[in-house]
């Protein structure tokens, strides 16, 4: 029988003689405050929601991209749906819930010496950490197997990406799979020893997804520098792949975190960072299976975005153009209006009378010329529209 299921035949006099006894000796010098004690819950939320809502509107994204600027959806974009579709149900709506739960309701974030031990097995704590510990796994399959996915049909006729690609696809889903499976089953709250197991198959978990990560980071680096591109198109793929990166620094730093975890007895305290390291690298993942949509997105030119910009950028350059406008002097008002009105030998006869002799006799010649020009014109005109010059009597 697990020490949650044994609190429920204890008497109302021995549970509250556990509620007074803290589940670990607190270090030297300290009190165990079961009142108000220091906690980290809202470190915890805030961070889980803001890196929940980056990843959301990520997604939006991709699927705007898809839907309206390339209308057509791939085998890449059915998995990464279902991942959002489980994170946003299951992660944003129980795991989220869970650590939310978990810390505001069952004493996560508080130091373990501040818990007592009929707190530290209440249902309150244990079940969001069951809950918290087995669901990532099974997130994880759908939204690693969505690079490997795109990776297929972005790299089509490279074999050895192909080979790889399908390699990996197998990975991940054996390896989340049976860690998934084995947390739901085995590491149950139930169980006497499931913290133990938990931390031992968190680990390894960690560890096995950040070789994935890594291989799903190379993949495109080494298939993009092998390509003909010019220079500029490769580095701009290869900045556009390296996003990975991202979720290769979450992993290592969920390891990090689990190892601490484990070495430390303050589980409670320690285990929010576990937590908002899950968030943060299946946020990372859906930031980085969604770059090449943004990217498309900010250059396609009949997308929001640059209809955003064109729109800003044609009023501040209406606001500009008005304030310079306004705050140009009477003279040179003047000046410009003359400019646009006049041709330079036009002003030339108003700055320089003493020439004025010589510009009307250039006056007559060029009307001179002008008239010339009408009289070969005229005959031409009259034989091709077939009409007849008029007389001057006409006239």
């Amino acid at each position: 029988m697990s020490t949650a299921a044994y609190l429920k035949y204890l008497s109302e006099e021995e549970r509250a003689a556990l509620m007074s006894v803290p589940s670990i000796p607190p270090p030297a010098g300290t009190t165990p405050n079961f009142v108000d004690p220091p906690d980290r819950a809202s470190l915890q939320v805030k961070t889980s929601s803001a890196l929940l809502g980056v990843a959301l509107l990520f997604f939006l994204n991709r699927i705007y991209v898809k839907a309206c600027l390339v209308r057509r959806f791939q085998w890449d974009d059915a998995t990464l749906l279902l991942t959002m579709a489980r994170f946003l149900m299951a992660s944003s709506l129980v795991y989220h819930a869970a650590c939310t739960w978990a810390v505001m309701k069952g004493n996560m974030g508080r130091h373990l010496w501040d818990i007592s031990v009929f707190q530290a097995n209440a249902p309150n704590l244990v079940i969001p950490s069951y809950v918290m510990f087995f669901l990532p796994s099974f997130i994880f399959v759908f939204l690693k197997a969505s690079f490997f996915l795109l990776y297929m049909q972005t790299f089509l006729l490279v074999q050895w990406v192909r080979i790889w690609s399908i390699a990996g696809l197998i990975y991940i889903t054996a390896v989340h799979s049976i860690i998934g499976i084995y947390a739901l089953i085995i590491a149950s709250p139930y169980n006497t020893a499931w913290s133990t197991e938990a931390e031992k198959t968190g680990v390894a978990g960690a560890i096995l997804g950040l070789l994935v990560d890594i291989v799903i980071l190379v993949i495109p680096i080494v298939a993009v520098s092998r390509t003909k591109l010019t220079r500029k198109k490769k580095l701009g793929a290869l900045a556009l792949f390296t996003t990975g990166a991202l979720a290769c620094l979450c992993a290592a730093f969920s390891i990090d975190v689990r190892v601490h975890m484990r070495q430390s007895r303050d589980k409670t305290w320690k285990n929010v960072m576990v937590n908002l390291a899950n968030i943060a690298e299946i946020s990372a993942g859906i930031i980085c299976a969604s770059a090449p949509a943004t990217a498309y997105g900010f250059k396609n030119t009949k997308s929001i975005y640059r209809r955003l910009y064109r729109s800003t950028r044609n009023f501040h350059n209406s606001v500009f153009s008005t304030r310079n406008s306004s705050g140009v002097d009477g003279s040179a008002r003047n000046t410009l209006i003359i400019s646009r009105q006049y041709s330079p030998v036009d002003m030339m006869k108003s700055t320089d009378k003493k020439y004025d002799m010589y510009f009307k006799e250039a006056d007559k010649i060029m009307m001179a010329s002008d008239l010339e020009k009408n009289e070969i014109q005229a005959p031409q005109l009259a034989k091709v529209t077939g009409t007849k010059r008029p007389s001057p009597n006409m006239i």
